[in-house]
């Protein structure tokens, strides 16, 4: 890692934050949600915001048995984020946890020639999963 390991960017008006969720590799510090907060927070002013991280919230080595994936998922639709998006299992999966309102998506697998383009139109986003392995 060659840098920060909580970040976030500006791309037009969408604001993009990228949390550092290894629980179990950070002694349970990870994932700073006060951080994540204040992120999003500030994110308000944007039209869209993407939240990514190599692992999802309903999942153990997020912090969940200590409550952490489940306050995650309160700030995510507290402050309407378009989509939660994540990796860690390497096969695709799209779901609505906790609300069934924001959804969080689970990428495939890079090795598998799997990968997720998303287009944002306005108030439209779309995404196609694209499999050159099928």
């Amino acid at each position: 890692m060659y840098g920060d390991f909580d970040f976030s960017f500006i791309v037009g008006n969408t604001k993009f934050i990228l949390l550092n969720t290894n629980f179990l590799e950070f002694d349970g510090k990870a994932p700073d949600l006060v951080w994540l907060e204040a992120e999003l927070k500030e994110g308000q002013k944007y039209d869209h915001i993407f939240v990514l991280s190599h692992i999802y919230p309903i999942l153990y080595e997020f912090g969940r048995d200590q409550g952490k994936g489940e306050q995650y998922g309160a700030l995510i639709s507290k402050y309407n984020v378009s989509y939660s998006l994540h990796g860690h299992r390497h096969a695709y999966n799209l779901f609505y946890p906790f609300d069934g309102r924001i959804p969080y998506l689970v990428s495939g697998a890079t090795e598998r020639l799997e990968y997720i383009v998303f287009t944002i139109n306005g108030d439209n986003i779309t995404f196609e999963r694209i499999q050159l392995n099928s």
